[in-house]
């Protein structure tokens, strides 16, 4: 069990400062040769093919909305949705392990 959260744990950190890291204007690269559609679309896909919703959201560099999608089951999607509301699939996979969540800073 620890392998899997000490695993899970570097996945989570490595697309963390792969996103913090990326090259400003590499979204549009990457969403290139991949899977979009209007976000609506997507994401309406994603829960009524895979049984995968939203559990977490975040902004990049350059103001895309980047969303993480999963399923009870443990498949996952990473979405990037831009300005103009196009949303496209950066990666998916099928073994997501949610950890611990950071505490906030006002806390103690």
């Amino acid at each position: 069990m620890r392998q899997v959260v000490i695993f899970a744990l570097f996945g989570a950190v490595s697309l963390a400062l792969w996103l913090l890291l990326w090259p400003q204007g590499s979204v549009a690269a990457i969403v290139a040769n991949k899977i979009c559609a209007p976000h609506q679309a997507m994401a309406q896909v994603l829960e009524e093919s895979y049984d995968e919703e939203p559990v977490n959201l975040a902004l990049d560099a350059d103001g895309n909305l980047i969303e993480f999608y999963r399923s009870k089951n443990g498949s996952w999607t990473v979405v990037v949705v831009s300005s103009t509301g196009e949303a496209c699939v950066l990666s998916s996979g099928d073994a997501w392990v949610t950890v611990a969540p950071l505490e906030d800073a006002g806390t103690s």
